[in-house]
This record gives C-alpha cells, sequence and structure tokens, in this order.
C-alpha cells in the first residue's frame, strides 16, 4: 500500500510548514525609495541653503547699517568742523583783522597822489 504524506506537509494543527519564505523586492519598490532618498536630500539641501542665505544676507544687512552709522558721525562731525572754520573765516574777514594783518607785514594805506582815477 502507498502512504499518504500529505498530512505531514499541510498547515495542520501542530504542525509547521516547512516551505522556504522567499520576499522579493519588486523593482517599483527599490525605484520608490531612491526617489523619496533624493527628494529628502534636495529638501535638506533646499533648507540649509535658505538658511544660510538669509545668515548672509543678515551679516551684510547690519554691515551696511553700521556704515550708515560711522557716516553719518562723520557727518556730524565734518558739518561741527565747517561751522567753526566758516566762523573763523568771517572773523579773519573784517577789515579790523585785514588791517592788523597789513601792519605786521609792514604795509600801509595808500596815499591820495598814489590812487589812480581820483
Amino acid at each position: 500500500m502507498i502512504k499518504d504524506y500529505a498530512a505531514s506537509y499541510s498547515m495542520g494543527a501542530g504542525i509547521a510548514n516547512h516551505r522556504q519564505r522567499i520576499s522579493a523586492k519588486s523593482p517599483g519598490v527599490a525605484t520608490h525609495s531612491l526617489m523619496m532618498r533624493t527628494i529628502g536630500v534636495m529638501v535638506a539641501l533646499t533648507l540649509t541653503a535658505g538658511v544660510t542665505s538669509t545668515i548672509v544676507y543678515g551679516m551684510q544687512i547690519r554691515s551696511a547699517l553700521d556704515q550708515i552709522g560711522s557716516r553719518s558721525e562723520v557727518r556730524s562731525g565734518l558739518v561741527e568742523q565747517n561751522r567753526e572754520l566758516s566762523i573763523a573765516r568771517d572773523k579773519l574777514m573784517t577789515i579790523e583783522s585785514i588791517k592788523k594783518a597789513a601792519s605786521r607785514l609792514g604795509l600801509f594805506p595808500p596815499t591820495p597822489d598814489q590812487i589812480r582815477g581820483q
């Protein structure tokens, strides 16, 4: 008589299934995973570039504002110096100061016969 071995290979109660399990990835899964990694890297690089450019532009703006501030300080100093020089020039242009400077140099006013046209 022929022995029946069907029960030993089936999923019966208490009997283990001895078939080899094979797991294979379909080609679509690998492509999808690679695409998701690529997108993730692109997003990370974009965020890094955005943050870096924001920091660089912030530093440039701060530098420009510092230059504007220092230029306004220089300008106010130059305005004050211009005011002082204008006052000194006005004092030097008076008749009395011109006469003093001329007498120190040994100059004197012309006599009436030295003036032409009178």
